[in-house]
């Protein structure tokens, strides 16, 4: 009767709690903030942006997952791992300062792309940011929508010199209408 109690002990009660404990609802934890290294990036990115398009964009406040394509990786991303970075980032606060930009809640860049939007302030969407495994290289994928037919996307790879991001001017996968 001992040896049977013993063997309870030992091997019944840890698959039970083991069973419990994959029953319990997992709470989901929110994705770490932003590295510096990410902020300058975007910041990079978008400061470029809005000089290049020169009227005021409404920014997503949420990221979305980036997966490498086999057209980016072969003709622009060759030093990059393929495959998704799918965490997803709030934006937000880190952005404000910089001028027309206007960080909007991704609910509300979703209603916009269901209608007409203004062509005036269009819709900015970003990907996350994939890094090189030096870290001297970084991309992203964005998609700006400003109305039925107005829109442009793409992805963007930016290289790190001595400590400032800047685009690396290649000639990567791009979109307009």
């Amino acid at each position: 009767m001992k040896t049977l109690l013993l063997a309870l002990r030992l091997f019944a009660l840890p698959c039970l709690l083991s069973v419990l404990v994959r029953a319990s609802p997992q709470i989901p934890q929110p994705p770490q903030p932003l590295t510096q290294e990410q902020i300058a990036v975007y910041r990079a990115f978008l400061a470029d942006f809005v000089t290049e398009i020169k009227i005021p964009v409404r920014l997503s406040d949420e990221t979305e997952s980036f997966t490498v394509s086999p057209f980016d990786y072969s003709r622009c991303m060759w030093e990059f791992k393929t495959g998704t970075v799918a965490t997803i980032h709030q934006l937000g606060h880190q952005f404000a300062d910089l001028p027309n930009i206007k960080v909007v809640s991704a609910e509300a860049a979703d209603e916009t792309d269901t209608v007409e939007a203004d062509s005036k302030s269009g819709i900015l969407r970003m990907s996350e940011i994939l890094f090189d495994s030096t870290h001297h290289l970084a991309a992203l994928r964005y998609s700006y929508h400003c109305g039925g037919l107005c829109g442009r996307g793409g992805t963007v790879v930016f290289v790190n010199d001595n400590g400032k991001w800047q685009d690396a001017g290649r000639d990567c996968f791009k979109w307009i209408r």
